[in-house]
């Protein structure tokens, strides 16, 4: 495989399990409910997007390897956590007022902070990846 199908891959199956937080997360607050499809979905589906991401690793050439890892995979790793981490660092005080309100409960805001900060981090990776090809 080539480094841009490498490339390609990773950021196709990254973007897929951002989606899947990013459903979870969504329905969680429509539904009001922590687990509005089984809770280890999001799970699951970062990890077969790890697993195979890893498969498409190995079974590349070590010429592709290094050029699907090099400077601006970095760059766009970089812009990924940190889209990631303001994204987490607004979410909590962003339901404090629904929490004190009881509009919602803090297992739906566990839940529901919990798979978007995934979503934030994967869906901006994707993105970035995908917009370079």
């Amino acid at each position: 495989m080539s480094s841009e199908g490498l490339v390609r891959v990773r950021g196709i199956l990254m973007g897929f399990a951002g989606v899947v937080c990013l459903v979870y997360g969504v329905l969680a607050v429509l539904t009001g409910m922590p687990d509005p499809m089984p809770a280890l979905i999001p799970g699951l589906a970062g990890a077969a997007a790890a697993i195979a991401i890893y498969l498409a690793f190995w079974q590349a050439g070590a010429a592709s390897r290094k050029a699907a890892s090099d400077e601006m995979f970095a760059v766009e790793m970089n812009r990924a956590v940190k889209v990631g981490f303001w994204f987490c660092i607004f979410l909590f005080p962003a339901f404090a007022p629904f929490l004190m309100a009881g509009l919602t409960t803090f297992e739906v805001a566990f839940a529901t902070i919990g798979t978007l900060m995934a979503a934030a981090y994967l869906l901006t990776f994707a993105i970035s990846t995908l917009r370079g090809l």
